[in-house]
């Protein structure tokens, strides 16, 4: 694990139920990762004061780590930038942008966070839906936590605040030893009994399926093409080597199945790999498949009960060896 993203780590919540992570500098110089920036969240501030300010996730964040659930609930979320911006360089632009505009901006303390937006503090539930209001907790002048909810955020912040940077990496770091964590994108977790039941519902569940981990990046082969890998974490090794024979046996019928024929033409070309209880499957992409690979991730993850069925992503058998980016 990279230091940046293990200092990010120790400020998010430590019982996350998974982790995500954009190295939006290293997805700006490769052209077929746009359409991972394309899809980065956006950030609780008015669109003006983070354009001017140096908050444009485009532009100024060169790594995002988001928290997926945690002390706020299963479906919080928080995120944890780093770039070419500061505390001080943003409060001194609003205050900048203040003085020529004759707009009322301000960067206000609130206790131990920060809040942006008309008039100052207002203490209250919002993160940039309150009166235009956005919290930010700085834990270092150069790393800023925010919330993209638009409700809930100032408590949940507080909670991090609160906890005064001790808190342990989050738990999926067993499935994170898997991933490489200079890459351009990844992930990693763990399924949740609660989550087993919602992926029972559409017909989905695998119940053996303890993690899921996952890295994107730049192919090496130099082309322009990009390297995915996405891997499963069995309760047993056997459950795992079933799930490798279940996939050889049936790759052809899952081909068929996907929703756009050049997915199916992506799922017959998976590589697979097993190490003991993990299973991953990496496969090169093209620019334009990986615009098709987002775009149905984005489908499924609106409208889950028209695609979530779809095994996109079900491990494949061959070689007998991790990739490089799984190896224990």
């Amino acid at each position: 694990m990279t230091s940046d993203v293990a200092a990010m780590l120790a400020h998010l919540p430590a019982d996350a139920w998974g982790v995500v992570g954009v190295r939006a500098a290293r997805a700006r110089r490769v052209p077929a990762l746009a359409p991972l920036l394309a899809r980065m969240p956006a950030l609780p501030l008015d669109p003006s004061i983070g354009r001017a300010c140096g908050l444009d996730p485009f532009a100024a964040v060169d790594l995002a780590v988001a928290a997926l659930g945690g002390g706020g609930g299963e479906q919080a979320v928080v995120v944890a930038l780093a770039g070419t911006f500061t505390r001080d360089s943003i409060a001194r632009c609003i205050a900048d942008r203040s003085a020529q505009t004759g707009e009322r901006l301000s960067a206000a303390d609130d206790g131990p966070l920060t809040v942006y937006g008309p008039g100052g503090a207002a203490r209250g539930g919002g993160g940039a839906g309150a009166a235009g209001r956005a919290y930010a907790y700085w834990p270092a002048a150069d790393l800023v936590i925010l919330s993209p909810a638009a409700d809930g955020a100032r408590a949940a912040l507080m909670v991090l605040a609160g906890a005064g940077g001790a808190a342990p990496i989050p738990a999926p770091t067993g499935c994170l030893g898997r991933v490489h964590t200079d890459a351009a994108l990844w992930a990693a977790g763990l399924v949740s009994p609660a989550m087993h039941r919602r992926m029972a519902a559409v017909g989905a569940d695998v119940p053996g399926v303890r993690g899921f981990f996952a890295t994107v990046d730049a192919d090496p082969s130099g082309d322009g093409s990009v390297s995915v890998l996405v891997g499963l974490r069995f309760a047993t090794d056997r459950e795992a080597a079933g799930a490798a024979d279940s996939f050889r046996a049936q790759r052809g019928e899952l081909a068929r199945a996907m929703p756009d024929p050049r997915a199916g033409a992506i799922v017959k070309r998976l590589e697979v790999a097993r190490s003991g209880p993990d299973l991953a499957v990496q496969a090169s992409l093209g620019p334009t498949e990986v615009e098709l690979v987002v775009a149905l991730i984005a489908a499924a993850a609106i409208d889950p009960p028209a695609t979530a069925a779809t095994p996109a992503a079900t491990p494949a058998a061959t070689p007998a060896t991790l990739p490089s980016a799984a190896r224990p």
